[in-house]
């Protein structure tokens, strides 16, 4: 049930550090979304997004009145600043707390993102897709789960991870012509069991790598006569040499 719960979404949550820490910086191809998930009636109750100028960070938390997870923040790095390349990743962070009163067990915390600015030296190779997750949170028992997307060519999980480190890493995908420009969407689901510390915190992160080659060179075979003429050459040459020791 948890598993497919996270197949409601394509995206998944991830964070530019050197962009959002940098104020009055936006750019379109990184979009970021923070959800609460009621579990019981299966809706979202709450619901907020960002892009890199006011997306909430480790110095500028998100804390709503009314929300089940406080402290709200992204954190992370992205190659797509770094123009075409063979290689590039996605990895980001996501920390949070429970509300001080009320918290309910019935609601998941899920965190998305898409940057959809990669850009691939090699378009046309092959490309191999992997990554995985990490759960970070301490002070609880928690579930966590991820998927991600390398839009309209693979998706890699869900997987799985328990609380106090627990990790999982995806099955790599083989992907057959890159194109010269890509998506990744990242997403986490956040789901809580039990508080066992008044000082609980929650923690997530996700990394995600593409790797791609050149396409393969493909070799015309010449055309037929031109393959017998050229063997023809040194025959040709060797009965001017016979003549020439005759005479």
């Amino acid at each position: 049930m948890f598993l497919r719960q996270l197949r409601w979404i394509a995206a998944g949550f991830a964070a530019l550090a050197v962009v959002i820490g940098s104020p009055g910086v936006s750019r379109a191809d990184l979009v970021f979304v923070i959800q609460e998930y009621d579990t019981t009636t299966n809706t979202v109750v709450r619901q907020l997004s960002f892009d890199p100028s006011n997306v909430p960070t480790l110095s500028t938390p998100l804390s709503q009145a009314g929300w089940n997870f406080q402290g709200i923040a992204f954190g992370g790095t992205t190659t797509s600043v770094s123009g075409p390349s063979d290689f590039h990743s996605l990895t980001s962070t996501l920390s949070a707390r429970p509300t001080d009163t009320g918290f309910s067990t019935s609601i998941q915390l899920r965190a998305q993102v898409t940057d959809d600015g990669f850009q691939n030296i090699n378009p046309g190779g092959d490309g191999v897709f992997s990554g995985n997750i990490a759960n970070t949170s301490g002070g609880s028992v928690t579930t966590l789960a991820g998927s991600s997307t390398l839009v309209g060519l693979a998706t890699l999980g869900p997987v799985t991870s328990g609380s106090g480190g627990g990790t999982a890493t995806y099955t790599p995908a083989n992907i057959s012509g890159m194109p010269g420009q890509f998506a990744i969407q990242n997403s986490l689901i956040l789901a809580v069991s039990s508080i066992t510390s008044l000082n609980t915190t929650f923690g997530a992160s996700v990394s995600t790598f593409i790797s791609t080659s050149p396409p393969a060179v493909t070799v015309v075979p010449a055309p037929a006569g031109v393959v017998l003429a050229l063997c023809a050459v040194p025959v040709l040459g060797l009965r001017r040499v016979l003549r020439r020791k005759t005479a």
